[in-house]
């Protein structure tokens, strides 16, 4: 288990791919991304049983009533992947505390935890509550947007250019499925105000990336299949990436 060391700054000069979990989401989509150099978060994995991709980077930022019954299993699965998974400081710490509390027999702490890189808590929450309008790179991720955001972060911080989104559908709705599966999260989990605060804070999240990747001379595109009703970042076609 270690800290994101975020001084240190790398030049890949390579694209790489954000994968958000919106409906537009197929497997032919990250069939295509097997080649290249991708960021999944979340509960990505209720994908993996229809394509042979999987990320590179795996993000894991977002606590809500939407996520906190179904997180430590997801982060036990996923800390056993292979890959890099960066979790906010407080989510690592609950999640070893329900390892310990439930005594997990086929979990295996020390593998588990030299795939965790530690991502520092900061006060920022959304677009209503302790908002900023602007990354801070210097110490850690901006928690501000959730996992898509700080995976959009960490993409340059690694020195990747250009950064290409897909499943950031935008436009969530209460009572509704706003995820690749069904089984993503119960439909009733997102009520329509809490839709309301969302689609406003990925739309300030995603104003902030435009704007702070601009200032970096990085080229970031949002090629999510069908478009996006989120702003803030240009938009382009996601076949046209492949050709």
């Amino acid at each position: 288990m270690t800290s994101l060391d975020f001084t240190a700054g790398q030049t890949h000069m390579g694209r790489a791919f954000i994968v958000g979990n919106g409906p537009s989401l197929k497997a032919e989509q990250l069939d295509k991304l097997i080649p290249e150099v991708s960021f999944a978060v979340n509960r990505i994995h209720l994908m993996y049983d229809k394509t042979g991709w999987r990320p590179d980077y795996y993000v894991y930022m977002d606590m809500s009533n939407t996520t906190n019954v179904v997180y430590a299993p997801d982060l036990s699965f996923h800390t056993q992947q292979g890959y890099p998974c960066h979790i906010r400081s407080d989510i690592v710490a609950k999640f070893i505390e329900y390892g310990i509390s439930q005594r997990l027999d086929s979990w295996d702490i020390n593998a588990s935890m030299k795939n965790i890189q530690i991502v520092e808590q900061c006060n920022h929450i959304d677009a209503e509550r302790k908002a900023t309008q602007e990354w801070h790179l210097d110490w850690t991720l901006c928690k501000q947007g959730g996992s898509v955001s700080g995976a959009i972060q960490l993409a340059v911080m690694e020195g990747y250019n250009p950064i290409y989104l897909i499943g950031c559908d935008g436009d969530l709705k209460g009572n509704a499925n706003n995820h690749f599966s069904a089984d993503y999260v119960h439909i009733d989990s997102m009520t329509v105000q809490m839709a309301i605060l969302a689609n406003k804070t990925l739309e300030l999240a995603h104003e902030i990336a435009g704007r702070e990747c601009k200032e970096r001379g990085i080229s970031i595109f949002n090629a999510t299949v069908g478009g996006s009703a989120i702003g803030g970042i240009p938009h382009c076609d996601f076949n046209d990436i492949f050709n």
